[in-house]
């Protein structure tokens, strides 16, 4: 799939602490095979502009189209991206349960970091990393 100027995109960071994880952004130039960048969520400074970078064209995938949360069933042991820290990383559902209002929720443990995320389903996606299948 081409990448043009305009599209959103996922680009994935190799920073220390935050391996493979994406976050979310727009191509604002194409400069062959390195695009210019505005992330979505991250700021220079709390309520400050947005962050800009040049990033390498192999850094970057299309942002995935959307899906209906409220009809995917996740279950335990399902590999996922989880929305957490302005990112999507890698997790794997280590629980599935219901809260004390009866909403469904998730508890994933982020490969990277070795957290454990308690989470909604609208904020998992199916993994396009680890798991492609």
């Amino acid at each position: 799939m081409t990448i043009e100027v305009g599209d959103k995109v996922e680009v994935i960071d190799f920073e220390p602490g935050f391996e493979h994880s994406y976050f979310a952004g727009k191509v604002i130039r194409d400069y062959n095979d390195t695009f210019e960048v505005q992330y979505e969520d991250l700021v220079v400074t709390k309520g400050g502009e947005q962050i800009i970078e040049m990033i390498d064209a192999v850094h970057v995938r299309p942002y995935p189209p959307h899906i209906d949360y409220n009809i995917h069933n996740f279950e335990r042991g399902d590999v996922v991206d989880v929305l957490y820290k302005d990112g999507w990383w890698d997790g794997i559902i280590h629980d599935v349960f219901y809260n004390m209002n009866n909403q469904k929720r998730y508890e994933v443990f982020l490969i990277i970091c070795g957290d454990n995320n308690d989470t909604r389903a609208i904020n998992l996606k199916k993994s396009g990393l680890i798991n492609s299948g």
